[in-house]
């Protein structure tokens, strides 16, 4: 047995190994290929080295299932065989986290009382750097509060806003949004919520029955909201998934993380956003990441997932899973 070939995964593949089975996750492809957590072992403990030395290290008895692992990685395109004089052209992906903002996305809520002032609010987020805002309205607005809104951010670098808001009669045909979406390049997605029809206009544009009246909506973990990319993978690492340089603004103008969380640290009208963030507390829950959470550190989606600590499976430990995540890594089954 004398084969010194080396096998290299692509750059972009990572593989990621969680309590009954692993996967690779695909970061430019946005895939992800489960793989038995055996192969994961041969491919991190056995790194570098050649198909020969790893063959010998399972036996003779083992050299198909082998065989046969190389192929499933072969056939979905993941790495590729190498010699040994070329192992040092494959640099390791640099998995460095790097976002120059001191906020990189922000949530704004608003219902019939809410009374924001979006002007200080969009200034301030461009002051911070912020790029992406979700703007979230529980009642049903016209069409022309979310054009003021967005004529408020035509100077600023703000580069996308996704906008959730109630369906309102009139206002919300397909051909009405079609054109403010045109108007507005920088309107990421636009969902309109307890709709009477569900329908996928565009992609762009989503009507959904589901009734969203509240931030206690929030917290949903899914496989629809997977994230299979470089950002997300390498921000995952050492920070939080969902809260790591983002903030919130509640129906009633108190900054938080989240507006799904209880604690506030100021008012919008009295304080700036600048000063928020420069609080020691505030950023408290930005480090928490994945392979702290109970659960989630066995995952095999961990790096990929989104996360949650306003509802926790234990309100008494902030590093317990998601309570509205119904994924059991033990059994890797999604419970009902």
């Amino acid at each position: 047995m004398n084969d010194e070939r080396f096998f290299i995964l692509h750059q972009n593949c990572i593989p990621v190994k969680g309590a009954i089975r692993s996967t690779i996750c695909d970061l430019q492809q946005e895939s992800i290929l489960f793989i038995p957590n055996d192969l994961f072992e041969i491919l991190t403990k056995f790194k570098g080295q050649s198909i020969s030395t790893i063959k010998q290290a399972y036996g003779l008895e083992n050299v198909q299932i082998i065989d046969s692992y190389f192929k499933l990685l072969l056939d979905n395109e993941l790495g590729f065989w190498a010699t040994k004089d070329e192992l040092n052209f494959f640099p390791e992906i640099n998995s460095t986290w790097v976002e120059p903002a001191n906020i990189t996305n922000a949530i704004i809520d608003i219902d019939e009382t809410s009374e924001h002032p979006f002007e200080k609010i969009f200034k301030e987020l461009a002051e911070l750097g912020c790029k992406h805002i979700q703007i979230r309205s529980y009642t049903p607005k016209p069409i022309s509060f979310f054009e003021n809104i967005l004529h408020l951010i035509k100077h600023h670098r703000i580069t996308s806003i996704e906008i959730i808001t109630h369906y309102y009669e009139g206002q919300t045909t397909k051909e009405y949004l079609d054109a403010f979406c045109d108007k507005y390049p920088r309107t990421k997605s636009l969902i309109i919520h307890s709709a009477p029809e569900a329908e996928l206009v565009k992609p762009s544009i989503i009507f959904t029955q589901e009734s969203i009246t509240s931030s206690h909506h929030c917290g949903i973990i899914s496989p629809e909201y997977f994230s299979i990319n470089l950002k997300t993978y390498t921000e995952s690492l050492d920070l939080n998934s969902c809260l790591n340089s983002k903030i919130g603004i509640d129906v009633n103008g108190y900054i938080k993380n989240c507006p799904s969380l209880e604690e506030s640290y100021g008012h919008i009208k009295n304080e700036s956003l600048f000063e928020v963030i420069l609080k020691k507390e505030f950023k408290q829950l930005w480090t928490v990441n994945k392979d702290q959470i109970k659960i989630c550190q066995d995952c095999e989606f961990r790096y990929i997932c989104t996360d949650c600590r306003a509802y926790l499976s234990n309100p008494e430990d902030l590093y317990s899973k998601p309570a509205k995540c119904k994924y059991n890594p033990y059994e890797a089954v999604w419970e009902e």
